[in-house]
Formats: structure tokens, sequence, C-alpha cells
């Protein structure tokens, strides 16, 4: 599967993480169809710091379908147990 993480920064360098390698938001469509290019379903799994801004993964979301995606699937993490 394809990977894209968001981190906390996002908002301050517009830097995007696919698979290992860090990129701007600008590149993302082209890379993203790259990586895309020999599957069959045209998806990707999205994963972001808790402090990302909606508005944000919006602008993210919205990059991926211009590189073809069809699907976006949230990767998430079960909330800590409280002590």
């Amino acid at each position: 599967p394809v990977y894209i993480s968001v981190g906390v920064n996002f908002r301050k360098d517009g830097q995007v993480q696919l698979g290992e390698e860090m990129l701007p938001l600008s590149v993302l469509p082209e890379r993203v169809r790259q990586a895309l290019q020999n599957t069959s379903t045209k998806a990707v799994y999205l994963r972001a710091d808790a402090d990302v801004r909606y508005g944000d993964m919006i602008r993210v979301t919205d990059a991926l379908k211009a590189g073809g995606v069809e699907q976006v699937g949230m990767a998430t993490q079960p909330p800590k147990a409280e002590k």
C-alpha cells in the first residue's frame, strides 16, 4: 500500500511524506501518480498528526485526487489507555 503522512509542521513547510520521501505538496499529484502506475486499485492511506488542521487535510486529499487517487483511507492508531 501507498502511505502519505502529514506532519505537525505541514502548515509551516508544506511538506508531506510519501513512503520515506519528504516532498512539497505541489509535486504530490505527480509522485502519487507514479507510485500508483502499476497498481490495479488507485487507493492510498493517509496518516496525520493529531494537530494537523482539517483544512490542511482537505488540501492534501485534493492533491491526491489530482494525482488519480480514487480512494483515500485513513490510517489511525487507537487512543492510548489512560492510567
